[in-house]
């Protein structure tokens, strides 16, 4: 216990965990209120005008990250994070806002859909490594894992709280509530003492600028073979979970959406033990890495075979906490292999790889889900989760023993927080 929850003994970092938990939850309620007013409010159940607003959410992070990156590693991430956060705020409130007042439309959720993913694409590289500043160098895979289990509990959380709230107060006072939880993040960078904020190596305007990231990457075969995981590990296949969970409860179960909450709360469950067994290895491990994302398959394997819905719902936890287990570790292995003055470009590279994945899962799977059934589309994603830690194993093996494995890294200079 004294391991796995090690990052907590510094106070700056235990005043970011409790307020990116706070935060977290008003996210995910935001974003049921904000699913439910375009299929229930604005529109009659149209889930085209949902999936418009889903990608205007996301079309501005895919485009943004590398730049976003950039700016990360130039500008202290202290500061950027109180503006991004002070933003999403503001577009919580103005949308709540116009809920209240009866006079909200579809494009107006339209536009501050794309505003605020934006607003995330500045946010997400800075969060990400903010940890950097936080605690010492070798407590960091610790505290990117304690990140993943609290933004899973969060998930388990503010969705529930949501449901709960909308049929009473409605949506709209959901996005005001939201704006409410930044003052928790708000009030948590606010307290850090900036005496405590461990020295950081920033960019020197040498490496590349807001490229950098990408042919960091490339150079870095080490790197770009963990990107390459990403890519299809946690964005073609992890993110596509929802829908072949969905599918599956749906099209062979015959389950209702209480049968569906049940379920993706089991792979919630999972994903917090799995981001609690990253957070108690000492450091992130390569073979760590592999096991899981292979366990992750195996386990998706399991699933397409289980022959009712109650040993699906038993499978769902193992599928959460290898995913879970995966995706931490990759994310401690890529920033402790990554030069610091680096990190903000290469975790754009990162988070670009992981969402870049989500479209293209999403269409390969549906297609299968359509052509095939649910059963045939979970063996494919459990086929491709294996086959990609067999082949970034044998990758990273033959790396290790020619010698060849990083890239020189770029010239940084290093300055206080």
């Amino acid at each position: 216990m004294r391991v796995m929850f090690r990052a907590l003994a510094h106070r700056n970092y235990r005043l970011w965990i409790a307020g990116l938990f706070i935060s977290g939850i008003g996210t995910w309620m935001q974003m049921t209120a904000q699913d439910w007013t375009v299929l229930t409010v604005l529109t009659d159940q149209d889930a085209g005008a949902l999936s418009v607003v889903i990608a205007l959410q996301t079309a501005p992070q895919l485009i943004l990250l590398p730049i976003s990156g950039y700016v990360s590693d130039r500008i202290p991430r202290r500061r950027l994070l109180i503006g991004t956060q002070i933003a999403m705020g503001l577009l919580a409130v103005t949308l709540g806002c116009l809920l209240l007042g009866g006079v909200a439309e579809y494009w107006h959720v339209c536009v501050l859909a794309a505003v605020t993913g934006a607003v995330q694409a500045f946010d997400s590289p800075a969060r990400n490594t903010f940890g950097n500043e936080l605690v010492h160098p070798g407590v960091l895979p610790n505290a990117i894992a304690l990140g993943g289990a609290t933004f899973n509990l969060a998930r388990l959380v503010g969705p529930a709280i949501a449901g709960l709230l909308i049929g009473v107060v409605g949506p709209g006072w959901i996005f005001i509530a939201n704006a409410v939880t930044f003052v928790a993040m708000l009030a948590g960078l606010g307290l850090m003492r900036a005496h405590e904020f461990h020295p950081v190596q920033r960019d020197d305007g040498r490496s590349g600028r807001w490229l950098g990231g990408i042919r960091y990457v490339l150079r870095d075969r080490r790197v770009l073979a963990l990107i390459v995981m990403v890519f299809l590990v946690v964005g073609f296949v992890g993110n596509s979970i929802t829908l072949l969970i969905i599918t599956a409860a749906t099209k062979e179960f015959d389950l209702g959406a209480a049968g569906f909450g049940l379920l993706t709360s089991c792979i919630a469950a999972g994903s917090i033990v799995g981001a609690l067994f990253a957070a108690a290895r000492r450091s992130p491990r390569p073979r760590v890495l592999l096991a899981a994302a292979l366990g992750f398959g195996v386990a998706l394997l399991l699933a397409a075979v289980m022959p009712t819905a109650e040993a699906f719902a038993i499978s769902m936890p193992l599928v959460g906490f290898f995913l879970m287990a995966a995706m931490a570790t990759v994310n401690a292995l890529v920033q402790t292999w990554t030069p610091p003055g680096m990190r903000g470009r290469v975790i754009g590279v990162y988070m670009l790889a992981w969402m870049g994945g989500a479209p293209l899962g999403a269409l390969s799977f549906g297609a299968v889900v359509e052509a095939a059934g649910p059963r045939v589309a979970l063996a494919v994603g459990g086929g491709v989760a294996a086959l990609c830690a067999v082949g970034v194993g044998l990758r990273l093996r033959s790396l290790r023993a020619s010698g060849a494995a990083a890239a020189p890294a770029p010239a940084v200079s290093e300055v206080a927080p």
